[in-house]
């Protein structure tokens, strides 16, 4: 069974290219976008309409409420059961997102690791101040050389994690990766992406928010702030809802916090764009999605 991954920087195309190949094929589409989780973000989240859901069947939309916080460790289990089931029915996987760390965790599994010890991290954090972080990373490299070498030397939050872990239970990260990694079952699967050139890119970003705010952004964010349970620290985050918060705390007017929506958003998409680096994408030349599709198809058919 094949899987097709659409991913990109925001504003680039992928929504469209991920449904038709989704109307060819008989796909199902798994959202690999850590915002379009929540219930009632619809318009700053870019969400497929209603309409479109009836047609295409989307997974990982709507699962939460915007005042819980949603992580990488919930998306993966709820991502793993979608795959199953929509494999079983014998039908195709597409999935269509850009968080690269939904994508890294689709890609290489997750670590479920034993709960926080608060205490020794705690005292990692007053080390690392004092010894400096090397001195943490050259304990690691003794202590789990194979560990050491997926962590950056400047990574402090997960070379202090590791460092818990062995101090805490006395067993490496890498014979607990072993043990306790949940991942997608192997299978044939390819990574795609539009190349647009920046210019290009930037002004699509420009004309989406423009068209968020027509939408009524600034009143579905109204909407979501009076709920007395308020945001969550991972949905506030969200692009679009973060800017308008600021702003109206400060008596901004909504022009002025549009275009800072559209400032931060472009340089989102180039920290996406710098991520993506990491992984093996095949880039597509912009066109219409038919062609797109007719290019993604033909990667297959060659593979076949």
């Amino acid at each position: 069974m094949k899987r097709i991954f659409i991913t990109g920087p925001t504003a680039s195309g992928k929504g469209a290219l991920a449904q038709e190949l989704a109307r060819r094929l008989g796909a199902e589409i798994i959202s690999v976008d850590s915002m379009k989780v929540y219930r009632g973000m619809d318009v700053g989240t870019a969400k497929p309409s209603p309409e479109l859901r009836r047609e295409i069947p989307f997974h990982l939309i709507d699962v939460a409420d915007p005042w819980e916080d949603f992580s990488a460790g919930k998306f993966l289990p709820l991502a793993l059961e979608a795959v199953r089931e929509i494999e079983g029915r014998g039908r195709t996987v597409i999935f269509q997102g850009g968080t690269p760390l939904y994508l890294k965790t689709l890609l290489d599994g997750l670590f479920v690791g034993p709960a926080a010890d608060w205490s020794m991290r705690k005292q990692l954090l007053e080390e690392a101040g004092e010894r400096g972080l090397p001195a943490l990373y050259g304990e690691l490299l003794r202590l789990d050389p194979l560990a050491a070498q997926k962590i950056h030397p400047r990574d402090q939050r997960r070379i202090v994690r590791a460092l818990e872990i062995i101090r805490s239970t006395g067993e490496k990260m890498t014979e607990l990766w072993k043990r306790s990694k949940i991942a997608l079952e192997p299978a044939d699967f390819r990574l795609f992406g539009i190349a647009w050139e920046r210019a290009e890119l930037y002004a699509r970003i420009d004309r989406r928010v423009e068209l968020m705010v027509e939408k009524g952004l600034f009143e579905e964010t109204a909407r979501l702030l009076s709920d007395p349970r308020g945001l969550s620290r991972t949905a506030a985050q969200c692009l679009g809802y973060r800017q308008i918060i600021e702003g109206l705390r400060q008596g901004e007017e909504q022009g002025s916090i549009a275009a800072r929506i559209q400032e931060d958003t472009r340089r989102f998409a180039k920290q996406q764009l710098t991520w993506l680096r990491r992984f093996s994408i095949a880039w597509l030349e912009p066109q219409e999605a038919g062609r797109l599709a007719d290019q993604v198809l033909r990667h297959f058919q060659k593979d076949s």
